[in-house]
């Protein structure tokens, strides 16, 4: 999960070479086999995980609507889904990712500790620790596990004219939320995309090439990576896609970034 510039968009010229084609009904084989092997070495949630992980967000909704609630004020924040949430690609033992964003009346600063308070009377014993150090970008948040549920809590805001300078904690999260809505938008399948980037990232962190603290892709960075190839092969099967992110990303001149097409 890293917070992106969502003016990313322009198109470097990169060349990429050609790949024979396959006779239609072996594409269709390899592509269902691919997504066979997707499901078995990274399943998807069952119904009872994502039921869970659905009770989980509206409490920490509730919660965090209740912490800045003020009399009088009957507008709410929203808890949304962040990360490989977001993307479809979440995995049993993935950290859950939440971002609330809060109406401009509240001051963000304070919703750390109004909702350890409410959380510690729900749950006592329960331990917090700050975000900061957890998300590879700056961020007001939380870190919990509840009912056994590794999460990352964010909190942050929608402002009608972002200040110049260095982007300001409260806004971070919010800026990552609309990197993701950007690369979603953009890719003509979300299916075809959700697969390959649940196949990338297992093949990345089976290799130790995935997260940050080594220096190596985020989440967002694969994502952004998936999402590119998508756009340059909007109509293609997903084993053409799997082997067309290899192939390109193998070539790549790294002294250009990837970055989305402007018309994709």
């Amino acid at each position: 999960m890293a917070a992106l510039p969502v003016g990313l968009v322009q198109s470097p010229s990169q060349p990429v070479t050609q790949e024979a084609s396959l006779p239609p009904a072996v594409d269709a084989q390899l592509s269902q086999s691919l997504a066979s092997e997707i499901a078995t070495i990274s399943p998807e949630l069952t119904s009872e995980q994502t039921a869970q992980l659905q009770s989980i967000k509206a409490e920490l909704e509730e919660i965090c609507q209740v912490a800045e609630r003020v009399p009088g004020c009957s507008d709410a924040g929203q808890l949304h889904h962040l990360g490989s949430l977001h993307f479809g690609v979440h995995c049993v033992d993935d950290v859950a990712d939440f971002v609330y964003v809060a109406p401009l009346r509240v001051p963000v600063e304070t919703m750390p500790r109004l909702v350890q308070q409410l959380l510690m009377e729900r749950y006592p014993g329960l331990r917090t620790s700050p975000a900061t150090p957890v998300v590879p970008f700056d961020a007001i948040g939380l870190c919990l596990t509840l009912r056994g549920v590794k999460v990352t809590l964010l909190f942050s805001q929608k402002l009608p004219r972002v200040p110049e300078g260095n982007p300001m904690p409260q806004l971070s999260a919010f800026h990552a939320l609309e990197a993701e809505q950007k690369i979603l938008a953009t890719v003509s399948s979300t299916e075809n995309f959700s697969r390959l980037l649940r196949f990338v990232r297992h093949w990345a962190k089976q290799r130790g090439v995935h997260g940050s603290l080594f220096g190596f892709f985020t989440g967002m960075a694969w994502a952004l990576c998936c999402a590119r190839i998508c756009q340059m092969k909007p109509f293609a099967s997903l084993a053409k896609l799997t082997s067309t992110f290899f192939r390109t990303l193998a070539m790549w001149d790294w002294r250009t970034p990837v970055q989305l097409l402007q018309n994709g």
